[in-house]
């Protein structure tokens, strides 16, 4: 099952189980306010500019595997990957 997001000049999913329960947006709202504002930049920002290209904030790992991350002062950083 998937989420929408966003939708734009992109469009943006979550995956859910099938109640609707997703993993991903429960461990961003759960990792404070870096998390918050990684969830806000992937729902609002990315639909209609596109991932970016600032490497502060998302990554090439390999392939076509990329991250999206919110840098912290301290703490984890909160990552969530994507495909392109």
């Amino acid at each position: 099952m998937r989420l929408l997001l966003g939708r734009l000049k992109w469009t943006v999913y979550a995956v859910c189980d099938g109640s609707g329960h997703c993993q991903v947006i429960d461990t961003l709202i759960d990792a404070g306010n870096a998390g918050l504002r990684l969830l806000a930049d992937i729902s609002e920002y990315v639909p209609s500019n596109g991932p970016g290209h600032n490497e502060e904030f998302t990554k090439a790992l390999r392939d076509s595997i990329l991250e999206f991350r919110q840098p912290t002062s301290r703490g984890g950083t909160p990552r969530v990957l994507y495909l392109l």
